[in-house]
């Protein structure tokens, strides 16, 4: 039974190895996911269009006040055959002859509402969309480092499992070499047999969390990284800026790109608003135009004419009905100013409550790895003792395997927590609008 655990054990360790060995030779790190997302990321990318769209739509807004030039042209050829006629004026006969008229017009608003009104409801069309980028832009960088760290917890926990795999896989060639030489029990030896098939299939639990959170980050860089580095123990545990939570809720609230883009979405209803009811306002155009008439022939006579002609006059433009659609048109404008006026309400209230709760995982994530780091020591301490008492025989193998199963436990739950802290720490700069490429960096820092 000892040499079936043997050939079962063993080759899986040295894949273990060979996994760790490789996976230091490829990996990467913070900055080079963060570059691969920033040009990958769909939902960067998409903002990024956004942003340019909406630098656009200035370009249309304005272009309604500017002049605008047209050319028109008709060429028509006349195939004309009067069969008889009573005015002395048309002569019986064909006759064929041309029509060649060209028309050259400038048209140039002087009093467009509408045209008015959209030039500064485009600027901040413009504002909203870099607040929009902003926003996406911090949230891919938290997504990011939600993923990586995702990804660091389910390769700890991999290593853990297979760790304590083999720990109970040494506990059982133990017992069963103590069961043979008499000093052992058959129940610990079971014991040991359960605890190793458990600990084989919470490892391969392990190795499916480990893709999926690859895939995670594959999601965002568009290509699943070989591996990533480590997170060095030696992070430090930095509290927030300011110690207030307060000032934390204010800084969010006055600067964090959602809010801000439904300010300034606040802002564009309204002067929807404004520029539907500018409909009913009159227009006044200068309009100058160059037309050439050229005809070769006429039905009254005989003879061509050649006619050019220059006009400039002004155009006024008085709505008086529209069947009621402008109306409608601005009471759709002013619903859709209080619906953007609930969702920043709701979006402020929302920003507050995870700004507050990211403060206190960040204020409460020291505490708990400094206290976690203490039990990690006391679990070796307890380890051991336990294995101590097994040689002297005060204790038994299933309690060396509970306190290494602790330990163990213990080493997971310390690396989890400073994940949580570093997130709870950029997710407080979020909340706040700050968080940027510089704090990714200085983390990056600590990887290796």
């Amino acid at each position: 039974m000892r040499g079936d655990f043997s050939r079962r054990a063993v080759p899986l360790l040295g894949l273990l190895f060979i996994g760790l060995a490789g996976r230091q030779a490829g990996a990467a790190d913070l900055m080079d996911l963060y570059a691969r997302a920033r040009a990958s990321d769909p939902t960067i990318v998409g903002a990024r269009a956004e942003q340019q769209i909406a630098g656009q739509s200035l370009r249309e807004a304005k272009a309604g006040y500017k002049p605008a030039v047209s050319i028109s042209g008709q060429a028509t050829k006349v195939y004309q055959n009067i069969v008889s006629s009573d005015n002395f004026l048309y002569q019986e006969g064909r006759n064929d002859y041309y029509n060649n008229n060209y028309s050259l017009s400038l048209v140039q608003p002087i009093y467009q509402p509408e045209a008015l009104k959209r030039i500064p409801q485009a600027q901040v069309e413009v504002q909203q969309a870099r607040s929009r980028f902003a926003a996406a832009e911090q949230d891919m960088i938290f997504r990011l480092a939600q993923a990586v760290f995702s990804f660091l917890s389910a390769r700890d926990s991999l290593e853990f499992a297979a760790s304590e795999r083999m720990s109970i896989w040494q506990q059982l060639q133990e017992g069963e070499q103590r069961l043979g030489s008499g000093m052992g029990t058959l129940t610990d030896v079971h014991e040991a047999r359960a605890r190793f098939a458990l600990a084989q299939a919470q490892e391969i639990d392990s190795q499916d969390a480990l893709e999926e959170g690859r895939q995670a980050i594959a999601e965002m860089t568009d290509e699943p990284p070989e591996d990533v580095e480590r997170l060095s123990e030696a992070f430090p545990l930095v509290p927030p800026e300011r110690p207030d939570v307060e000032s934390w809720v204010q800084a969010a609230l006055f600067q964090n790109p959602n809010v801000t883009a439904l300010q300034a979405a606040v802002e564009i209803a309204d002067r929807e608003v404004s520029r539907q009811r500018a409909v009913y306002r009159p227009r006044l155009d200068l309009v100058a135009s160059y037309d050439n008439a050229d005809s070769g022939g006429a039905t009254i006579g005989a003879g061509g004419s050649d006619i050019l002609s220059k006009n400039l006059s002004l155009r006024l433009a008085i709505p008086i009905l529209d069947g009621g659609r402008a109306a409608a048109l601005t009471q759709a404008a002013a619903l859709r100013r209080d619906m953007g006026i609930q969702e920043l309400e709701k979006t402020r209230r929302r920003v507050e409550r995870e700004t507050r709760a990211a403060f206190q995982g960040a204020m409460g994530g020291m505490a708990r790895v400094e206290a976690l780091t203490k039990s990690v020591f006391s679990q070796e301490s307890a380890v051991s003792s336990k294995e101590q008492g097994l040689r002297s025989g005060v204790n038994t193998g299933l309690a060396v395997l509970d306190a290494r199963k602790d330990l163990f436990s213990a080493r997971k739950d310390l690396a989890q927590a400073r994940y949580v802290f570093i997130l709870n720490s950029l997710k407080l700069k979020q909340s706040a609008g700050t968080l940027d490429e510089a704090d990714l960096r200085e983390i990056n820092t600590y990887f290796q």
